[in-house]
């Protein structure tokens, strides 16, 4: 019996592939939206000639990251899938190789 295996150099499989594809992109698109969502929120909670303490704005950030994650988890604004859509087209040139298997 034969089976078609879609394998990627270094022995890893397109499921495995698109899992860490997924990964990065998500992560990459958490990281962006933190930046942006930090500097949006430092800019409009700040009172001119107020300064925050150290604990405000140990907080503050840890909102802003957590909101930044939970937007990158679920889909975000699209930049991760363009990044893992990129990752895996780079991956696209292997062939699928042609497994016997034994009865």
């Amino acid at each position: 019996m034969l089976s078609v295996q879609s394998s990627l150099p270094g022995g890893t499989t397109v499921a495995a592939d698109h899992s860490k594809a997924m990964k990065a992109g998500m992560e990459f698109e958490a990281i962006l939206l933190n930046n942006l969502l930090g500097g949006l929120e430092r800019a409009f909670t700040n009172l001119p000639g107020k300064k925050e303490d150290h604990s405000t704005e140990a907080y503050g950030g840890f909102a802003m990251q957590a909101l930044a994650s939970g937007l990158a988890e679920s889909g975000g604004i699209g930049i991760g899938r363009l990044i893992a859509k990129a990752l895996e087209k780079r991956n696209e040139n292997t062939a699928p190789q042609i497994v016997e298997l034994n009865r």
